[in-house]
């Protein structure tokens, strides 16, 4: 294991350095390694394989350079994958924002702030229904992102400068839905109906199919 690999055991106290002085962890969870698949997965690789591709059809004489366009492209779209799928990645809920741990060597730390949340939404599995989809989505356009100026900036203090750049700069305005598979999610939902009756979070909370019934320690 790399020495810039946290222990799992580290992990949990490392994501609650992030917290403010009054946030408290509601819930945690390894998430399973699959988590990222799914039907949405399925529609997105054919996307993002036309895109890369569809050069080719453009500009036919130009191969060498489009071959080199088209690895490049390749190789963050696996980053994606592998980072979602292989790395365990921690997910820490509490009052204030929903936070994901990558546990791989640039330990970067997704936040999600429960204030721009507008729907979260449980599918649970039909077969496995210990299993659950959780989806969380922010109010607005996903078009709505950080500047091209900010975004380039990140990007270099990110390669150049990596022990002075928060890693919640790469995904605050960035993503627009979270989706996670969460397993024993009763514990989760219950954490988040609270959330709404004691922080008073307008978020709209629902779910699909049908959940056992779950005891949560209050």
């Amino acid at each position: 294991m790399s020495r810039a690999v946290r222990d799992k055991g580290d992990a949990l106290a490392y994501v609650e350095s992030y917290f403010f002085d009054d946030e408290n962890s509601m819930f945690s969870q390894w998430l399973p390694r699959f988590y990222y698949f799914g039907p949405e997965t399925l529609v997105r690789l054919p996307a993002y394989a036309s895109l890369f591709a569809f050069p080719f059809l453009i500009f036919p004489s130009q191969k060498i350079f489009f071959t080199l366009w088209l690895a490049y492209g390749a190789a963050f779209v696996i980053k994606a994958f592998v980072l979602r799928t292989v790395c365990s990645n921690l997910l820490a809920v509490t009052q204030r924002a929903v936070y994901l741990y990558f546990r791989y060597h640039e330990e970067r730390v997704d936040e999600f702030r429960w204030e721009d949340v507008q729907t979260v939404t449980f599918r649970v599995w039909r077969f496995a229904p210990s299993l659950a989809t959780v989806r969380l989505r922010k109010r607005g356009s996903p078009l709505q992102i950080r500047s091209l100026l900010a975004g380039v900036r990140t990007y270099f203090t990110r390669y150049q400068h990596p022990e002075t750049l928060d890693y919640r700069d790469l995904s605050l305005t960035k993503h627009h839905t979270l989706r996670l598979v969460v397993r024993n999610h009763g514990e989760l939902y219950e954490r988040c109906k609270q959330l709404k009756q004691t922080e008073g979070y307008t978020f709209r909370l629902k779910r699909k199919g049908k959940s056992p019934t779950y005891v949560y320690a209050q």
